[in-house]
């Protein structure tokens, strides 16, 4: 392949990048089960598992730098789901009250289970 011509090194290179790009989500998506847990059986010793939780937003807020906070109630359980801001795009939308699935990382932050939100999933998926 004759690279003299700068766009034909570009070209070379965009395909190149988007390649090593699909190649990561694909195997981004198929490591490790993310299995869907109900609020109440969350427990501490689950930090650092991927889930999929759903439930009903009770509230919703946003720090102003960027961090969302949705309070999810399953039943009687509830959880915090924390959207930091390379993700907090995913969450726009979302209104109290909302019937919503979120994937995530179950974390503990100051002695009790929150989920760090990767991913807004339809409620239907459940």
């Amino acid at each position: 392949m004759d690279f003299k011509d700068t766009n034909t090194k570009m070209a070379f290179v965009c395909v190149a990048v988007s390649l090593v790009g699909l190649l990561i989500m694909l195997a981004s998506n198929s490591f490790g089960d993310t299995k869907q847990v109900r609020i109440s059986s969350i427990t501490k010793e689950m930090a650092g598992e991927r889930a999929v939780i759903c439930g009903t937003v009770r509230s919703i807020s946003d720090n102003g730098k960027g961090t969302i906070f949705i309070k999810l109630a399953d039943g009687n359980s509830t959880i915090s789901a924390v959207f930091f801001q390379d993700v907090q795009e995913r969450v726009s939308g979302v209104v109290k009250g909302a019937e919503i699935c979120i994937e995530g990382n179950i974390q503990v932050y100051q002695g009790a289970p929150e989920l760090i939100g990767r991913k807004l999933l339809d409620a239907d998926m459940k």
